[in-house]
């Protein structure tokens, strides 16, 4: 079974907060409640890039306390760390209020449902929405399992402390989107040096 590999989300990693800490403060049910940090924060002023960390399916969504943020749920199953397989959704948070400044806002903020999404792929910018004391991207990881109805999921691991969610770090492979979005390009030139070769030395009829 293949294991799920997440990019980085923005360009210059450096994480302010890990999973699991502050215990005291995120048992505040303004902070979800929790036992701990439910999630991954990586420093991020307003504005800085955010882009999707794999492939599959993007929503843009909005919470009870006016926080923005994007969805993505991935396309195909993988291993769920207990011989079996599931889906999994990372959530990208606090990012900026586009109908404030449409400059920054996401790609998905005007979609309804979810949208196809590549890794690498830019989709929205951080900011300060919500329950959040400064810019920063809130990142966090959920085993989930599909619903009965179509684009409904729920959490595996609901009961673990956290509201679903797991500790992100083990699954990063240390790649960045630039990395990712220069390798498509030397990909592109490559497919088109391979047409024009071709168009070249193709054989007359």
């Amino acid at each position: 079974m293949n294991k799920l590999k997440l990019s980085y989300p923005v360009e210059t990693v450096i994480i302010s907060q890990v999973f699991g800490v502050n215990s005291q403060m995120y048992s505040d049910p303004k902070y979800g409640g929790v036992n701990g940090h439910p999630g991954i924060d990586f420093m991020a002023q307003d504005g800085y890039p955010v882009y999707a960390t794999h492939d599959g399916l993007a929503s843009f969504q909005i919470d009870g306390g006016g926080g923005h943020g994007v969805v993505i749920v991935t396309d195909k199953e993988f291993d769920d760390g207990n011989g079996g397989q599931c889906y999994y959704k990372t959530v990208y948070w606090h990012l900026v209020d586009g109908y404030k400044y449409p400059k920054w806002k996401s790609p998905f903020q005007d979609k309804t449902g979810f949208t196809p999404v590549k890794n690498g792929e830019l989709i929205g910018y951080a900011d300060n929405t919500g329950a959040s004391t400064g810019s920063h991207l809130h990142f966090s990881l959920k085993p989930v399992a599909k619903g009965e109805a179509w684009g409904t999921w729920y959490n595996i691991e609901q009961k673990n402390g956290y509201n679903g969610n797991i500790d992100p770090q083990p699954f990063f492979d240390g790649s960045y989107p630039q990395t990712i979005h220069n390798l498509e390009a030397q990909v592109n030139v490559l497919q088109k040096i391979v047409d024009l070769l071709k168009q070249l030395f193709k054989t007359p009829k």
